[in-house]
C-alpha cells in the first residue's frame, strides 16, 4: 500500500470521566453499506421479491458482523461492536470504552476489519441467492457499495453497557457511502482520516488503494479525500494451516461458488474486482482440493508453477510499477495454476 499522506490526521479525542455517566466524547470507526441500484430493484421487481432481497441482505450484513465481533474482538467490555441493518443499508460503529485503549495500532485494526467486512459482504452478495438469476441468466450482477470513516462522536449512554454515538461523523460516512458508487474497482471508500489511521498495517494487508479522489458531499461545506480499494488479494500465510486463521482467512468457496464466480466474470470480464475474486477462488479452491486428496507432489508443481511470477513481483515491487504488482501475481499464479493441473491430469491419463 502506497505510504501516501495528505492533510492531517484526526486529533486524539481523550474521553471526559465527569460526564462518563451520560456519555463522552471519542472515536469510532464507521462503515455503512447500501445495495447499488436498489431504487431501480424496487422499480421493476413485485414487491414480494423486492421484499425477498432486503431480507436477504439484511440476514447476510447481520451475519458477517457477528461473525467478526465474536472470533476476532475478544474483550467485548472494553469495545462496542455495534451494527444495525434497515432496509437496503446496514451500518457498523466499532468505539473502545477503555481510555488505555486509544492507540494507533488498535484503531488501525479496527479499520482494517472495516474493510475485511466491505470485502466478505460483497464477496457473499455475490454468490447469493438475490444474485443467482442474474448470473444464471448471463446478467451484470448486483453490488454493494461501501463508505468506511474514522472520526469522533458523542458517545451516549442509554443503559446499561449500552451505548448509542451521534454526530457529523457518522452523517459524513453515509455521504462517502453514497459516492463511493462512482468507483473505478470495488466501490469500498475510505475518507482520509480513515486511510491515514492504516499506517501501522502498511505492509500487512492484502489489499491496496488508488489514489485520493476528491468528492464534495452533500450538505459538507468542503469537499474531502477519499482513497478506493483497488486491489485485493490472498495473504502470504493463506495456505498455512499450522496457523491460527487470520480474519483475512475466513471463506472458503465450495464448487458451486466456484461456478458463479467463473459465470459471473464471464458476464462481466472488464470488472478488476470480480476477477480478482474469482482468481482467487479458484486458487483456494484447487489447492484445499489436492490437499484433501493428499497430493503432496502435486503442490509441491504448485508452488514451482508460482516461483516465476514470484520472481517478476519482487522485481516490479522495487519499482515504480510497484501498484501492478498485485494483480500480477493473481494473474500470474492463476495461469500457473491452470496449466499445472492440465499437466496434472495428462499425466493421470497416460497412467
Amino acid at each position: 500500500m502506497p505510504k501516501l499522506r495528505v492533510g492531517r490526521s484526526t486529533p486524539e479525542i481523550r474521553r471526559h470521566p465527569v460526564i462518563e455517566s451520560i456519555g463522552w466524547e471519542g472515536q469510532i470507526v464507521i462503515l455503512f453499506a447500501d445495495i447499488v441500484g436498489c431504487s431501480e430493484i424496487s422499480n421493476y421487481e413485485p414487491l414480494e421479491k423486492y421484499n425477498r432481497i432486503l431480507r436477504q441482505f439484511r440476514s447476510l450484513f447481520e451475519e458477517i458482523t457477528n461473525k467478526y465481533k465474536k472470533e476476532f474482538y475478544v474483550s467485548p467490555n472494553n469495545i462496542d461492536f455495534k451494527s444495525q441493518v434497515r432496509g437496503n443499508e446496514g451500518h457498523l460503529m466499532i468505539f473502545r470504552k477503555d481510555p488505555e485503549e486509544l492507540n494507533q495500532d488498535l484503531w488501525a485494526d479496527d479499520i482494517d476489519t472495516a474493510i475485511t467486512i466491505a470485502l466478505d459482504l460483497k464477496r457473499r452478495w455475490l454468490l447469493s441467492e438475490s444474485n443467482k438469476e442474474k448470473i444464471n441468466s448471463g446478467k451484470h450482477t448486483s453490488d454493494i457499495a461501501v463508505g468506511i470513516h474514522f472520526g469522533q462522536a458523542w458517545i451516549n449512554k442509554i443503559g446499561n453497557n449500552k451505548y448509542q454515538p451521534e454526530g457529523y461523523a457518522i452523517n459524513l460516512t453515509k455521504r462517502i457511502e453514497s459516492h463511493s458508487r462512482e468507483g473505478a474497482f470495488t466501490h469500498i471508500y475510505l475518507s482520509e482520516a480513515a486511510y491515514e489511521k492504516l499506517y501501522p498495517l502498511t505492509d500487512k494487508t492484502p489489499y491496496t488503494f488508488d489514489l485520493p479522489h476528491l468528492i464534495k458531499p452533500k450538505g459538507i461545506p468542503a469537499g474531502i479525500n477519499v482513497f478506493e480499494v483497488k486491489h485485493h488479494f490472498l495473504p502470504t500465510d493463506w495456505a498455512d494451516e499450522t496457523t491460527k486463521a487470520s480474519k483475512w482467512k475466513t471463506f472458503e468457496p465450495s464448487t458451486d461458488d466456484i461456478e458463479k464466480i467463473e459465470k459471473a466474470h464471464l458476464a462481466n470480464p472488464s470488472n478488476l474486482w470480480l476477477l480478482e475474486e474469482c482468481i482467487m477462488m479458484q486458487i483456494q479452491h484447487g489447492y484445499k482440493e489436492l490437499l484433501k486428496q493428499g497430493k503432496e507432489e502435486e503442490l509441491r508443481n504448485l508452488g514451482n508453477a508460482y516461483s516465476e511470477s514470484v520472481s517478476i513481483a519482487r522485481k516490479l515491487a522495487t519499482s515504480s510499477m510497484r501498484d501492478a504488482v498485485n494483480l500480477l501475481v493473481c494473474m500470474a499464479s492463476y495461469w500457473g495454476k491452470m496449466e499445472t493441473i492440465k499437466k496434472i491430469n495428462s499425466s493421470m491419463k497416460k497412467q
